[in-house]
């Protein structure tokens, strides 16, 4: 059988993370800056439920600190973008990476 995850070059950090969490090669991902209303309670709830395949796409330094310090599994993918539009139009593009590390990747919203 092939080494899974696949295709990692320039995405080490989130091979790592998903070949930690990943359970039947499938991840459950929120993506956020640190700005998102109602994050804290969504993670919350998603911890609360006992999901241990869930992960966060962090898009800055401060919600990454902030995720590490709660040990909350993430991969940081710096982006510029403010506001939901923006953010939301990026999502296509993470979804991608994950599919092409080889990953079924389940997108939800904070």
């Amino acid at each position: 059988e092939a080494p899974w995850p696949a295709h990692c070059d320039g995405r080490e950090a989130l091979c790592e993370v998903v070949g930690r969490i990943a359970i039947n090669r499938a991840v459950m991902i929120a993506v956020a800056n640190s700005h998102a209303p109602g994050l804290q309670g969504f993670l919350n709830n998603v911890q609360a439920l006992g999901l241990t395949n869930f992960m966060v796409v962090a898009l800055d330094d401060a919600l990454a600190s902030k995720l590490g310090s709660l040990q909350i599994p993430y991969w940081l993918k710096k982006s510029n973008a403010a506001g939901n539009h923006k953010v939301s139009a990026q999502k296509f593009g993470i979804i991608k990476d994950f599919v092409e590390i080889g990953c079924s990747v389940l997108l939800s919203d904070t």
